[in-house]
């Protein structure tokens, strides 16, 4: 820990803390859970190390661990407040502390710690930023893969056919597999962001179609659906950086900003102003956007209906200009 970041507090094991074990928790902390969330913790403990001085993640994690209460309260008040200074938003405030007392829970039930964070969460407004580029925006990007046809062009159709027709999130978008579409029974089975397995999407009409053109150049030997043009990885799972830059790059082809998540926000806007339009029940909404905190908009999917279909089929459908 760096000596002249939070002054007085030790780092030395506590009593009655096995020095082994620490690592061994904060190893399984990082590599239990999806690959996104063991992304994502990973970058806040790196958060955490860089405010105390160290340089991995890793061992900011075993000095979670080996803290007092006391301790690990204190730098988590301090930081707490750093961040607030730099500007960050309390949302991701309160991320980042929650990253910490799931490091906590994990080591009180393996034994290896004691101490947990008795900080309150920061308030913040349960929205946010909902603007997207909007559904003629997105149209004309699908207009303008559309008439390039080039392989490059139907690959990237078919990724954003999939982050606006069915609201999907870039994460999950790059994590399909061939396997995974049944073109046949009109499918795509996906793993959802915080889901514990994959789950069934109907594929609108313009949504097949974009990835019946895709195949067709990409082939369909087993792999990821998703594949890199770059000659270093050429053959690769894109990633989704990769789609980041794919969307933002078509934002600027038509004179507008995107992004993968903006996509989806526009989607989901198009969902609500249909279920207005329609006399639609905000369920149906719900089901389509898979949104977990029911403060941001809706909860889940209803399991067993198939609104996503009905949706999604509008959505899709509705991209003309």
């Amino acid at each position: 820990m760096q000596r002249n970041t939070i002054k007085g507090l030790s780092s030395k094991t506590g009593p009655n803390v096995n020095p082994t074990q620490p690592k061994q928790v904060v190893a399984l902390f990082l590599s239990s859970h999806s690959n996104a969330t063991n992304s994502a913790y990973k970058k806040d403990l790196s958060a955490l190390a860089v405010f105390l001085g160290e340089v991995q993640a890793t061992k900011a994690g075993i000095w979670v661990l080996n803290a007092s209460s006391s301790e690990v309260n204190l730098v988590a008040a301090t930081w707490q407040r750093q961040m607030l200074s730099n500007g960050l938003s309390p949302a991701t405030v309160n991320r980042r502390i929650a990253a910490l007392r799931s490091l906590l829970a994990l080591g009180r039930a393996l034994g290896s710690t004691a101490s947990e964070i008795h900080l309150s969460d920061l308030r913040s407004c349960p929205t946010r930023d909902t603007r997207g580029p909007g559904a003629e925006a997105v149209a004309q990007m699908v207009t303008l893969l559309e008439q390039e046809k080039t392989p490059k062009a139907r690959r990237d159709l078919a990724i954003l056919r999939l982050l606006y027709d069915l609201g999907l999130r870039r994460a999950e978008t790059v994590s399909i597999d061939v396997a995974d579409v049944n073109l046949e029974a009109g499918e795509l089975w996906v793993k959802g962001k915080g889901r514990p397995a994959k789950e069934r999407f109907s594929l609108p009409a313009p949504t097949a179609r974009a990835l019946i053109e895709w195949l067709d150049v990409r082939g369909e030997e087993a792999g990821p659906l998703f594949t890199n043009f770059d000659r270093a990885s050429k053959g690769g799972r894109l990633n989704a950086s990769s789609v980041y830059r794919i969307v933002r790059n078509l934002g600027e082809r038509v004179g507008v900003q995107a992004r993968p998540h903006g996509i989806r926000h526009s989607a989901v806007t198009e969902a609500i102003k249909l279920a207005a339009r329609e006399g639609l029940d905000l369920s149906v909404v719900q089901a389509f956007s898979r949104h977990a905190d029911p403060r941001t908009l809706f909860l889940y999917r209803d399991a067993e209906g198939d609104s996503q279909a009905s949706v999604s089929s509008a959505i899709a459908n509705g991209l003309s200009i």
